[in-house]
């Protein structure tokens, strides 16, 4: 019973930060604390992320989840793990992250759905393809819990 509520609390925190870093609100936000010299460079790729941009919300993604998660397991006594443990699933989370929401990712699920002018406007994502993707990552993550090397 615990292991199954461990991996789907890791998938819900993960689809949780999923949706909440991949709104445009959170990219014009994260844009202002970019270093001088690449807030030019965000500037002038329009209001959707950028291939560079989306490297900083996969970084900081990678942060997030990873300090959530030791933070969840601190307070749990029957699931006391290393902190490599987390650091590593931290890094698939975030590299899973960075695949599912870059912006070819959308354009690409858009093309194979035949929803291309739902999901994508302006060349950005819409709040449906968010929602999609924020589906498609969860379920990514709740199954990369049952990898027997790297289960939860």
């Amino acid at each position: 019973m615990f292991k199954i509520f461990n991996r789907i609390s890791y998938a819900v925190v993960g689809a949780g930060l999923f949706a909440m870093l991949s709104q445009i609100g959170t990219f014009n936000f994260l844009s202002n604390f970019v270093g001088s010299s690449l807030k030019t460079f965000v500037r002038e790729m329009g209001t959707c992320p950028s291939l560079v941009h989306n490297i900083y919300r996969a970084f900081l993604f990678m942060i997030l989840f990873l300090v959530i998660i030791i933070i969840l397991n601190m307070f749990a006594l029957h699931n006391k793990k290393s902190l490599w443990f987390y650091f590593k699933h931290a890094i698939f989370a975030a590299l899973f992250y960075f695949l599912i929401s870059y912006s070819g990712t959308y354009k690409l699920v858009g093309k194979f759905t035949g929803l291309h002018e739902t999901l994508i406007s302006n060349n950005c994502p819409t709040q449906t393809a968010i929602l999609l993707h924020t589906l498609i990552y969860f379920f990514i993550l709740f199954s990369s819990t049952f990898v027997p090397k790297y289960a939860y």
